[in-house]
């Protein structure tokens, strides 16, 4: 049947000796084959492996984001730049520097499978310094000028006792009332850092 009528051809059976009576056999049975639990059956384990994110992968320093990938009964490795991150194990990662990460999920029969790869993106934040040019403490009508940090594409806003003091948006600021100053200094990035006070 196996050669000459494919039609019936139920399957191909294998002996240890086909001269003599078998004492072991396996068979090997087709789909067609009419005992439904002869039939071959295919069983495929996988593991899946994607990632999520929690916010923007491009940030700036200080900041973070939280992958996710799917959960199960797997193992999990994570990856920064092609190298496992020790101790990273777990469904979810926090990453906080630039690179490129991936996860490897390992299933219960030993598949792997890795995921697509992210990209975060770190951004420096700016200096941020007050210079007086002058005493800070003076008589009534007197002033002082106060002098933020200078550099490319820098942008300036001045606080007094921790409230936006409006239209004091340029590097300098002439203070003439007591109070705590201190400036936000924004880069290109959009990234923001504020100085420490000046009473």
């Amino acid at each position: 049947y196996w050669i000459n009528d494919s039609s019936k051809n139920n399957g191909l059976h294998i002996m240890l000796d086909e001269f003599v009576m078998p004492v072991c056999w396996l068979r090997f049975s087709s789909s067609d084959n009419p005992i439904a639990s002869q039939r071959p059956k295919l069983t495929v384990s996988y593991a899946v492996a994607e990632i999520d994110s929690s916010g923007a992968t491009t940030f700036c320093t200080g900041d973070s984001v939280i992958f996710t990938t799917n959960t199960g009964s797997y193992t999990y490795q994570w990856f920064q730049n092609g190298i496992a991150i020790p101790g990273a194990n777990s469904s979810s990662l926090t990453a906080k520097t630039s690179g490129d990460y991936f996860v490897v999920i390992t299933n219960s029969t030993e598949c792997t499978v890795s995921s697509t790869i992210k990209h975060v993106n770190v951004n420096p934040k700016p200096s941020a310094t007050i210079t007086a040019l002058g005493a800070t403490s003076f008589c009534n009508g007197d002033s002082v000028v106060l002098q933020a940090n200078s550099g490319s594409g820098l942008t300036y806003q001045w606080l007094k006792n921790n409230t936006n003091i409006s239209n004091a948006t340029s590097v300098l600021y002439s203070a003439k009332t007591a109070g705590t100053y201190k400036v936000k200094v924004t880069n290109v990035f959009g990234c923001t850092k504020a100085s420490a006070v000046v009473n």
